[in-house]
């Protein structure tokens, strides 16, 4: 079954990842709502020393970030033990493409924003 997420539910994950996902890691720079979903921009500064004089690498949460993480969680978590976050995809129809209801929380927010930007999970 192909699941494609509405801009909505692209901006519901961006927004639970600001507000409580990738906090632990990232500071977020700047977010530019003038788009639909919006794009933000952020610091990885969980990749540098606190102490040293290095720039922490720069990325930036879009649309195809989340979409590209949102595909790649349900492969992570077949190879998992212990699941980290909670994402609930409610199935509008039984066959086919279909439109899902979301109910997700910070945890697997911060894991799809990971898999979009990264391709796995680099920090826990």
């Amino acid at each position: 079954m192909n699941i494609t997420l509405t801009d909505e539910q692209v901006q519901d994950i961006i927004d639970t990842a600001l507000y409580g996902g990738i906090q632990y890691w990232a500071w977020v720079e700047g977010v530019d709502d003038s788009l639909d979903p919006v794009v933000v921009k952020i610091q990885e500064t969980a990749a540098v020393d606190l102490d040293s004089e290095d720039v922490a690498p720069v990325h930036f949460i879009t649309e195809d970030v989340i979409r590209r993480g949102f595909e790649l969680y349900p492969k992570h978590l077949i190879n998992q033990t212990t699941i980290v976050g909670s994402l609930h995809i409610f199935e509008a129809g039984e066959t086919g493409d279909s439109e899902i209801d979301l109910d997700i929380d910070a945890g697997a927010a911060d894991l799809i924003v990971q898999f979009g930007l990264f391709g796995e999970e680099r920090y826990a």
